[in-house]
């Protein structure tokens, strides 16, 4: 494949995603969980909210976290050069 690198491990992946108590030092309802996992890597957090919004945050961030890995994609943006004198 010509211009995608090859990215050697697996993808990022939710392990588990649970209702919990609140964290030390937190209030509120509605507390969960997260654990996302790629080959012996752990991202471990909690997240406040309903269900379905919690699980579309952590789903957006194994997401990102992917897209990281296999490099930025997108349009470069221009460097900025020196200003033209008016």
């Amino acid at each position: 494949m010509i211009g995608r690198a090859l990215v050697p491990g697996q993808p990022f992946k939710i392990i588990s995603l649970k209702a919990c108590d609140p964290p030390a030092m937190a209030q509120g309802n509605d507390w969960y969980r997260y654990v996302i996992g790629q080959d012996n890597n752990r991202i471990e957090g909690y997240r406040q909210g309903r269900s379905e919004t919690v699980t579309q945050a952590v789903e957006q961030m194994v997401e990102q976290l992917n897209e990281r890995r296999l490099g930025k994609r997108g349009v470069p943006r221009a460097k900025p050069g020196p200003k033209k004198a008016q």
